[in-house]
């Protein structure tokens, strides 16, 4: 196999990006860290040639291949790494000829978490192999989940033309598409029927990750059972998703899928607080006997309807018309510090403004926003080109522990001219957060105001560099 050099590789890269610096830059590679040392090299020389612009990488491999040197390079907001577990069903592995180290993926994974927090792990499962069977697909699911990866996904059995399954399906014991996408309609071990069930489940599990609040409790809650759980509970309320189901198409790669936003007929604000609040029903039952785990579960619920709740009032002309007048619309040496939660939400004001993401640690089911840089907890802060005359401040502060509140107030005081002004918008108390800008160097401008809902509300804070 002939390989292009490490130079033509980045100088190629470079020229992509300088072209389209929004890329989404699919790396074909089936496994680009089959050579552990070339593929953190190029890792290494991607990012050099991104130089800050907001492009994403998707590669692919197999875990036990990334060495720490190799997690050290992919640790980055811009990088999702994709890994095809496919089974861990013994008798499938031998069927189709694949190796599978238990033991060791499961080290190297919780070595991704701790030496590449800000990447995401995409683990991707098959069903309908020769030799695996519902058991064995579910025990599959389980260990996936266990290793709580950012997104799982679930695809069917494919016999394409040219593999061995696709030249010889009898031999495997298959019977399958004979056009596209070749899929495998049944196994001697796996029956049809199971295979629709079994579609059905894939389809519920994707919806279902698409809400980041749900992957979370869903996976708090037990896993493959909670999720099938909490499917069930949804019947006959406006969020079903069996009519969801049966409008899904199936794509190029035989994975049933919706591309809509789902339940997307009802309201967004009614949308978002019926699944947080049937999700609230599912953790009181589920966690009934552990209450450290419900009021674990219910504080994140709660933040989850206050981000609800801000993106419906940040909607409003009445928020557009404070928004203005604190801050103006000249986004020059300005700079906004929200959350990738309410980016959507607020990414109409100040226009212009650099804008700084914080993440929380944890699985992160969707991408980073383009354009935005990062920052995670204990994260030094971005860099910032030039002094700041403005910068804002939106839900942040509540999020952090009195510790990183102080470095992040700090932080920005020592970026931001003389005078320069700050912005508040937060659901902590109004006296911690005035007594933490003192302490950090930030004048109170004016007495803290607040913005008021239905179901709580937010102060605002403004000053200015002492």
């Amino acid at each position: 196999m002939r390989r292009f050099s490490l130079g033509r590789a980045e100088e190629d890269m470079r020229l992509l990006l300088e072209r389209n610096p929004e890329a989404r830059v699919f790396v074909c590679d089936s496994d680009l860290f089959l050579d552990p040392v070339r593929g953190t090299a190029l890792v290494r020389a991607w990012r050099q040639a991104a130089d800050g612009r907001p492009c994403v990488w998707e590669v692919h491999t197999y875990l036990p291949r990334l060495d720490d040197e190799a997690l050290r390079a992919l640790d980055s907001t811009q990088f999702t790494v994709c890994v095809g577990l496919q089974t861990a069903n013994p008798r499938a592995l031998a069927a189709v000829s694949r190796f599978f180290d238990a033991d060791a993926i499961r080290e190297r994974t919780a070595a991704f978490r701790r030496l590449a927090p800000r990447a995401r792990l995409n683990l991707q499962l098959i069903y309908g192999l020769p030799g695996d069977d519902p058991e064995g697909f579910e025990a599959s699911l389980e260990f996936a989940l266990a290793l709580e990866p950012d997104t799982l996904m679930l695809f069917p059995a494919l016999a394409l033309p040219g593999s061995e399954m696709g030249r010889e399906p009898a031999a495997f014991g298959l019977r399958v598409q004979t056009e596209p996408p070749y899929r495998v309609l049944e196994t001697e071990t796996f029956p049809a029927a199971a295979l629709a069930a079994a579609d059905r489940l894939a389809f519920e599990m994707f919806t279902l990750q698409r809400h980041p609040a749900a992957a979370r409790v869903l996976r708090r809650a037990g896993g493959l059972s909670a999720f099938r759980r909490f499917a069930a509970s949804l019947a006959g309320t406006p969020f079903d998703l069996g009519p969801l189901y049966e409008r899904a198409r199936r794509d190029l790669l035989g994975f049933v899928t919706f591309s809509e936003e789902p339940w997307a007929a009802l309201p967004q604000a009614e949308r978002e607080a019926g699944i947080l609040e049937a999700l609230g029903r599912f953790a009181a039952q589920s966690f009934r006997e552990d209450p450290a785990a419900l009021a674990e579960v219910e504080a994140f619920l709660d933040r989850e309807r206050r981000d609800a709740l801000w993106r419906e009032a940040a909607a409003g002309r009445g928020f557009h018309r404070l928004c203005d007048a604190l801050l103006g619309r000249d986004g020059a040496q300005a700079l906004w510090v929200g959350t990738e939660a309410l980016a959507r939400a607020e990414e109409r004001f100040l226009p212009g403004a650099a804008r700084w993401h914080w993440l929380p640690s944890g699985p992160k089911p969707g991408e980073p926003c383009k354009g935005a840089r990062h920052f995670a907890p204990g994260d030094p802060l971005p860099e910032q080109a030039g002094p700041l005359r403005r910068v804002v401040l939106s839900q942040v502060c509540g999020r952090l522990d009195p510790a990183a509140r102080g470095a992040l107030l700090s932080g920005l005081r020592a970026r931001v001219l003389p005078g320069a002004a700050l912005a508040v918008f937060d659901s902590a108390e109004e006296s911690s957060l005035s007594d933490d800008l003192r302490r950090s160097g930030w004048r109170l401008a004016k007495p803290a105001a607040s913005i008021a809902s239905s179901a709580g509300g937010w102060c605002v804070l403004r000053a200015e560099a002492a």
